[in-house]
């Protein structure tokens, strides 16, 4: 059984989730995101729940129509309190078209043997991207790192995407169109020097985190990722957002770094997903 929720059930549902917070981060964002209506290209989307109201399954995928970004079109973001019955409802006609290329994005490595599982059984392969953790703070235990004189922080500007695209590791097709998008609508942070060169950035996502960190090379080692982290969290605080971020497991700097900032790390671990159907894998 599945029901496709329409958007008045949505503001519920989306409250309901974030009691299951860190499983539901990256869901409880894509439906904030829909119910906000930031962009018309997020519009093309589904909820779709096991049963309501007693839901333990939530599946966001994306819908018929072209209404999604590029970079975001194969997105599929998926939660469950009941490995079970996720497992019957991947199996529900229309739920999961599982002829078509896929990304599973920040799914609990609790629900991988499931994936896995299902992708086998619809002849295509699913492959498991570095795990990452999710590691937050609030302003209680929030240490803010005061920028230098001289310095200034300001916004991202919509033109300098295709400079984050170029840089961020997680670039595919479409990212400069979704960076874009980011900067536009949600909260980003800019620093700059003395001669208002750019030193570095960082920006809040539709997952409900912040990403895409990054100092030029020649500027690092000296503080200025504390103070884009710091400060972005001390913005997102302050409006009644929340700063968590997804660390990858190996990255013990990036763990350092915001934990001497006063973030912790949360339970579970999680990773993106990407699945390729049968028609892809033997196309050989």
């Amino acid at each position: 059984m599945s029901v496709t929720l329409r958007k008045t059930l949505l503001p519920s549902l989306l409250e309901r989730l974030q009691e299951y917070f860190p499983d539901s981060l990256k869901i409880c964002g894509e439906i904030r995101c829909l119910i906000q209506e930031k962009w018309w290209q997020y519009s093309g989307y589904d909820v779709v729940v096991d049963k309501w109201p007693d839901f333990t399954t939530v599946i966001v995928k994306p819908d018929d129509t072209a209404n999604q970004l590029l970079y975001r079109k194969y997105q599929h973001s998926v939660f469950t309190s009941d490995k079970v019955n996720l497992k019957q409802m991947l199996k529900v006609p229309g739920v999961i078209n599982w002829k078509k290329e896929m990304r599973f994005s920040a799914i609990s490595e609790t629900l991988f043997d499931v994936l896995k599982e299902a992708s086998r059984e619809n002849g295509g392969e699913l492959y498991v991207l570095p795990t990452a953790h999710v590691w937050s703070t609030d302003l209680n235990k929030l240490k803010i790192i005061p920028v230098p004189a001289g310095f200034h922080l300001t916004t991202l500007k919509v033109a300098q995407a295709e400079f984050v695209a170029e840089i961020w590791d997680g670039s595919g097709d479409g990212t400069a169109e979704y960076i874009q998008a980011l900067i536009k609508d949600y909260t980003s942070l800019a620093l700059y020097n003395e001669t208002h060169n750019l030193i570095g950035y960082m920006l809040e996502t539709n997952y409900d985190t912040m990403g895409m960190l990054y100092v030029k090379e020649e500027y690092r080692g000296q503080g200025f990722s504390k103070i884009l982290v710091s400060n972005l969290s001390k913005l997102l605080l302050e409006s009644g957002r929340m700063a968590n971020v997804y660390i990858d497991s190996g990255n013990v700097v990036s763990a350092k770094l915001h934990k001497d900032l006063g973030f912790e790390m949360q339970d579970g671990c999680y990773s993106w997903l990407k699945y390729i159907p049968d028609r892809l894998v033997h196309s050989d």
